[in-house]
C-alpha cells in the first residue's frame, strides 16, 4: 500500500456499480477497480493516477437503477494490475459505464467484442461512508441531489462512471450523505428502543 501525503487540494470522481452485490464485494475488499475505454481519449487509470499524485482523490459511489448515492471512500493507492485478483465484482463497472451512457442495454453483450482485452487496473480505498452494511439497500436520494452538476455541466445524477465533480460540489455532496448516514443511524436507534 502506497503512503498517503498531505495534499492540499481534493478532486471527486464518480464511480457507477452494476449493482449491489459489486458494491458489497467493493466494501468487504476495499479495493475498486478501473478499465481502459476503447472510445475516449483519457482513460480512467490515467486521470485517477494523475489526480492521486496530486490530490486527495474520493470517490463517491452509485448503484445502477438503485436512484441514489450509496457512499464514498478515499483512494489510498494508484490504479495499477494485479494479477491475483479476483476480477468478480469488476466486470460489471464496463458494462455500467456503457448503460450509463447509454450505448447497450443492461442485458447486452455489446461491451465484450474489445474490452476483455483490456486488463483490470486496481487499486485500494478506505471507506468513509457507506450504507450498506447497516442499511441494506438504502442510499441517499437522487431527489436530494437534481441540481448538483459535473464539471462538465453534466447534471450530477446523469454521471457516468469516472467522471469529476468540483471540490465544492463533492464537499456538500459527502457533507449530505454523512447527515444522511446519521438520520438513518437515529432512525434505527429509535426504533431498536422501541421494540
Amino acid at each position: 500500500m502506497e503512503v498517503m501525503d498531505v495534499k492540499d487540494n481534493t478532486r471527486y470522481f464518480i464511480a457507477k456499480c452494476a449493482n449491489i452485490k459489486s458494491l458489497q464485494t467493493c466494501i468487504n475488499n476495499s479495493r475498486w477497480a478501473c478499465r481502459d475505454r476503447i472510445t475516449y481519449h483519457s482513460q480512467p487509470r490515467e486521470t485517477l493516477s494523475s489526480a492521486f499524485q496530486t490530490s486527495n482523490v474520493i470517490i463517491i459511489f452509485s448503484v445502477n437503477n438503485c436512484h441514489g448515492w450509496h457512499g464514498y471512500v478515499e483512494m489510498h493507492s494508484k490504479p495499477k494490475i494485479d494479477a491475483n485478483s479476483n476480477k468478480e465484482f469488476d466486470v460489471d463497472s464496463d458494462k455500467s459505464d456503457n448503460v450509463a451512457a447509454g450505448k447497450e442495454m443492461p442485458n447486452s453483450d455489446n461491451s465484450k467484442k474489445d474490452d476483455d482485452q483490456s486488463p483490470w487496473f486496481y487499486f485500494n480505498l478506505k471507506w468513509i461512508t457507506e450504507y450498506s452494511t447497516q442499511f441494506g439497500e438504502q442510499c441517499f436520494p437522487f431527489q436530494k441531489t437534481a441540481n448538483f452538476y459535473c464539471i462538465d455541466k453534466t447534471l450530477l445524477n446523469k454521471a457516468r462512471n469516472w467522471h469529476e465533480i468540483d471540490e465544492e460540489t463533492g464537499q456538500e455532496l459527502c457533507k449530505q450523505k454523512d447527515e444522511h448516514y446519521k438520520k438513518l443511524k437515529n432512525k434505527t436507534g429509535r426504533k431498536s428502543k422501541t421494540t
